[in-house]
């Protein structure tokens, strides 16, 4: 097993002084908002970090991504977030024809960037106008990354 998670407090939170004598590092959680419902230890690479409601923000990620430590998964997720804000401002900018704005995201790196950080996405292509098709491109981003935010928050 690549990372292990304690899900009992108490134990965790014993844990951590143990951990820090071994040397393990501290990865910095920032959606946990200080809270320390969960530890995910990962062992190979003597890094540990909290987790709120499971492993959350990461727990749906770990399957598909195969990351060399905890830091690598939150800077995935860092680009995910970035890709999506460049992508919706491409949408929002008004200076830029609707040809422009498809062939910036579906010819720029945005739509490959999206693909090789979630392959799992999917969104309906109606095969229309560049505005249609870019709309829709937009709309279904938008609503799986409001997914995955919801993943994000503690139930």
């Amino acid at each position: 097993m690549r990372y292990q998670i304690i899900n009992n407090r108490k134990f965790a939170n014993k844990l951590i002084s143990f951990l820090n004598s071994e040397g393990y590092k501290q990865v910095f959680n920032p959606y946990t908002g200080g809270d320390n419902d969960f530890l995910l230890i990962d062992p190979e690479n003597q890094e540990y970090s909290w987790f709120e409601q499971g492993f959350k923000p990461y727990y749906s990620d770990i399957p598909y991504l195969e990351c060399e430590n905890i830091a690598e998964i939150q800077e995935l997720r860092d680009e995910f977030n970035h890709v999506v804000k460049k992508a919706n401002s491409v949408f929002n900018n008004e200076n830029l024809s609707w040809e422009e704005k498809f062939y910036a995201i579906f010819e720029d790196d945005i739509y490959v960037k999206i693909y090789s950080l979630y392959p799992e996405f999917t969104w309906h292509d109606p095969d229309g106008s560049n505005e249609e098709d870019v709309t829709a491109f937009i709309n279904g981003l938008n609503e799986f990354f409001k997914n995955k935010k919801n993943d994000n928050e503690p139930q």
